[in-house]
């Protein structure tokens, strides 16, 4: 509970409605798409995840976090936190929402457990993710930002636990 009201004081004014995105920050991950969507959309992103700086990855990661210090009143980065910890259990709770929209994916193992905590979700369209998130969550393509910003709008309008994911 303390983490919690710390986690929402910092950044998110009590009772508004935030993205939380948990995974690597990576092209695959499709980081920087996720926060220039949400820059089109007007919501702010809440990043828990370390940045991959492997060769093939930097450049993808440099242009997202250059994002996130360029609008830090809309976005911001927490490196991580311990899988199976306070703080991130206390995350997934606060989140409205939480964004996954991967250029490719199996379940989405935070999706999962941000979708248990009564996030909404939203995952990138293929279909393994389909298989799994049928249902409890809403899709994007993850290649077409404006059809991620269209359903990442869609998807924080809902009420939270919109589809009853956190009974699934």
């Amino acid at each position: 509970e303390g983490f919690r009201r710390q986690f929402l004081s910092e950044f998110i004014r009590e009772g508004e409605r935030f993205v939380l995105s948990v995974g690597r920050i990576q092209r695959h991950k499709n980081t920087h798409s996720l926060l220039r969507a949400a820059l089109k959309c007007g919501v702010k992103v809440v990043l828990i995840g370390k940045p991959d700086y492997s060769p093939a990855e930097t450049p993808h990661t440099d242009r997202a976090l250059k994002l996130v210090s360029q609008y830090p009143d809309r976005f911001r980065h927490v490196e991580g936190f311990p899988l199976g910890s306070r703080e991130l259990a206390d995350a997934y709770a606060a989140a409205y929402v939480h964004a996954l929209v991967s250029l490719s994916e199996t379940t989405g193992l935070a999706s999962l457990e941000a979708g248990l905590n009564g996030a909404n979700l939203l995952v990138g369209e293929c279909k393994p993710v389909r298989e799994y998130f049928e249902g409890i969550a809403d899709f994007a393509d993850s290649r077409d930002e404006s059809d991620i910003a269209n359903q990442l709008a869609k998807t924080v309008a809902r009420p939270r636990n919109a589809f009853g994911q956190a009974q699934v």
